[in-house]
């Protein structure tokens, strides 16, 4: 189950904006980019969204090794259900300052907007440091999609978004053809992108977008309904849950 990333004013107004989870997770959570880069403290903390229902205001103190050791054991008891998130909570109120305050949680729109652009345009300008993304199709006119080949009798995956490899630099311009599910392993290997790609002796033809251009889509949605909430003048709630 994935985590949703939302966008709001608490009266519900303002339609809130439809953003893609890899959004969250590749720009806001900074898979492959370092806030600290380019923005400073304020900017960092407007523009990473908040837990859903609960912002975190400051810290009391560090975990000690004890409680460290115990936060994986709560978060799978968590998960089966077999604790509350009240006993989650509990330990982290001893390490740091909570609020589910609505004035606490809401934030200025014109100042994330601004921030948002800064992180924007930093992968517009980087763009030749960050990953690629390429897609694969049938046809030379790239109407027909492709996300699975099968190669020597095996189903194999096109995975042509290789941000989340640690080495994502050396891989900007390659696609990784792999198989899984009882077969995993038996197709496992690289190939240079280029126009056109052949693949079991059948000719494909491939696209490719930046990271940029990947999300310019989340990014004018965001700006969009925040522009709406300046104009009506309304704080506006970043959390995901």
């Amino acid at each position: 189950m994935g985590v949703d990333l939302n966008l709001y004013v608490e009266d519900e107004s303002i339609k809130g904006p439809y953003l893609k989870r890899s959004f969250k997770d590749e720009i806001l959570f900074e898979g492959y980019l370092n806030f600290a880069d380019f923005l400073n403290e304020d900017e960092i903390k407007i523009v990473r969204p908040n837990m859903e229902g609960e912002i975190v205001l400051g810290r009391k103190r560090e975990a000690t090794l004890i409680e460290k050791a115990k936060i994986p054991f709560l978060l799978s008891k968590a998960m089966k259900g077999k604790i509350s998130i009240v006993e989650i909570n509990k330990m982290r109120d001893k390490l740091v300052i909570r609020s589910e305050k609505i004035a606490d949680r809401e934030r200025d729109p014109e100042r994330l907007k601004e921030a948002l652009k800064k992180v924007e345009n930093y992968l517009f300008f980087k763009k030749d440091k960050l990953p690629l993304v390429h897609f694969v199709y049938e046809t030379k006119a790239l109407e027909v999609e492709v996300n699975v080949v099968v190669i020597d009798g095996v189903q194999s995956d096109i995975k042509g978004d290789l941000f989340f490899y640690d080495n994502y630099l050396d891989l900007r311009k390659k696609i990784h053809l792999k198989s899984y599910f009882d077969d995993h392993g038996a197709v496992d290997f690289f190939i240079d992108v280029k126009p056109k790609i052949k693949l079991d002796n059948k000719i494909y033809f491939t696209r490719t977008i930046t990271k940029s251009a990947q999300f310019a889509e989340d990014f004018e949605n965001c700006y969009q309904f925040l522009d709406q909430a300046i104009e009506k003048n309304k704080k506006i709630l970043w959390e995901y849950g």
